[in-house]
């Protein structure tokens, strides 16, 4: 199973993402530094992962995107938990 998040928070390079959904397909580690590649529908995106907030209702995920066009931009990942039946 994938992690899920969903596009809470954007600025203006990354607003046409908002409310939409992705999946974690892989993650790179450098040290403390993590980079994940999120599928966006068929685009897959680099997510520089900066902060984690653990909240009363929900984990935030907040860092820099890009896609393959080198458009860079702020997002607010809210994840969504996947429970096994």
């Amino acid at each position: 199973m994938k992690a899920k998040f969903k596009v809470v928070g954007a600025n203006s390079n990354t607003e046409h993402l908002r409310d939409k959904e992705g999946v974690i397909v892989k993650t790179y580690f450098n040290g403390p530094t993590a980079i994940r590649e999120i599928l966006f529908g068929d685009e897959i995106y680099l997510f520089d992962q900066k902060t984690v907030d653990f909240l009363p209702d929900c984990v935030l995920v907040s860092g820099f995107l890009s896609d393959n066009k080198e458009k860079v931009g702020r997002v607010a990942l809210k994840f969504i938990p996947q429970h096994e039946e």
